[in-house]
């Protein structure tokens, strides 16, 4: 058990210092108001009860978060990434709890100093909060894709620059070795963990560059976008239109074919049509989207967990703004009747990944749009 208990902590961040005093008694720094009782069987009150129990059984007053609901130790920055979308997801829906979300979040990206490497961030957090771990890079994709997505909805140009480093460590990432087969992608994680690249790592990789060349007209993001989008195609495509989960650098390849991997990609397609005015990536993402929903649709989403399915269905949304996509609010309502029961204090699993899931899958439901 680690020292959760103390009274002051200086959260740095891109040169600022910022004061926090902590109380975990009361757990978060706002309180979350509830809907009025008449309102509780609506999407819109789920996605609130579904989001207050994050806050009131995970979240520490300084914007980090419990790995579960025993609150014994700090989450790792992959389900911390995860309540902090959440955060990002909830603050998009009108309302007054929308203000507090926002403060949430804003409480939580400070907190990622915690986690901070240089302009990477640690599985888990750095001395004297704990040992650091690993650096991997689908980790951080996440982090800087909830930073720029911070970005767009609080115009925190703070955000922007810290995004850019991140996405500096992602491109180190970058397989140069012309021996391995299918040579490029970005890998899993840096040594000493298993030099494997993958759909996840990659396909998000380009989202984030995707999302920094609208930012900020940068060429280079773009060119780095078709080169990662380029080399899922070309490597880890299946034959059923979806995506395969990654390669090593023999050549073997593991066939899973998680939700979150095809959203990824068809994320990347969507942006890349935007940015590039070439119809055959959106026309590809339609693909992708039409043989995934067919395919989880059938298999019940057997085996996937449930913030894989969240990320997915997020990005689902994104093509869904631009193109006919007439059984996405359907599939999503059927997979949170048969998936996602929540309690009735909105509670949903022991676990922050869990929880942050079922948030987001709420709010998705209730009617925000992916940032």
């Amino acid at each position: 058990m680690h020292a959760l208990g103390r009274p002051l902590v200086w959260l740095v961040t891109t040169g600022m210092a910022i004061a926090v005093v902590l109380s975990f008694e009361a757990g978060v720094a706002q309180p979350y108001r509830a809907r009025s009782s008449s309102a509780e069987n609506t999407l819109a009150a789920a996605a609130e009860q579904a989001y207050g129990a994050m806050q009131r059984r995970f979240a520490f007053a300084d914007g980090l978060y419990a790995a579960d609901d025993t609150r014994h130790s700090y989450a790792h920055v992959w389900p911390l990434s995860q309540a902090l979308s959440a955060s990002l997801a909830f603050a998009s829906l009108p309302g007054r709890n929308a203000t507090t979300a926002r403060a949430d979040a804003l409480r939580t990206i400070h907190a990622l100093s915690f986690y901070r490497l240089a302009s990477a961030y640690n599985s888990l957090p750095r001395p004297p909060l704990h040992r650091g771990g690993n650096l991997y890079f689908d980790d951080n994709n996440w982090i800087a894709l909830d930073l720029l997505a911070g970005y767009r909805l609080l115009s925190t140009r703070a955000m922007l620059r810290q995004a850019e480093g991140v996405f500096r460590f992602l491109v180190s990432g970058w397989d140069t070795r012309t021996g391995d087969a299918c040579p490029g992608g970005v890998f899993w994680g840096k040594q000493p963990l298993p030099q494997i690249r993958t759909t996840v790592s990659t396909a998000n990789a380009a989202i984030a560059a995707l999302r920094l060349y609208q930012a900020t007209g940068k060429r280079t993001y773009l060119t780095w976008a078709e080169l990662m989008y380029g080399w899922v195609s070309r490597c880890l495509a299946g034959p059923d239109g979806l995506y395969y989960d990654h390669v090593d650098s023999r050549g073997k390849v593991a066939k899973q074919e998680w939700t979150y991997n095809q959203g990824a990609m068809i994320a990347a397609g969507v942006l890349l049509a935007r940015a590039t005015g070439q119809r055959s990536y959106l026309d590809q993402a339609r693909r992708s989207a039409k043989a995934a929903l067919a395919h989880y649709g059938e298999s019940g989403y057997k085996g996937e967990p449930p913030i894989f399915v969240a990320i997915f269905f997020g990005d689902l949304n994104l093509l869904r703004q631009v193109a006919p996509l007439p059984s996405y609010r359907s599939a999503l309502r059927d997979y949170l009747r048969r998936h996602i029961t929540l309690r009735t204090d909105g509670h949903f699993g022991t676990s922050l990944v869990f929880q942050a899931a079922a948030a987001q899958l709420y709010s998705l439901a209730a009617g925000q749009s992916r940032l």
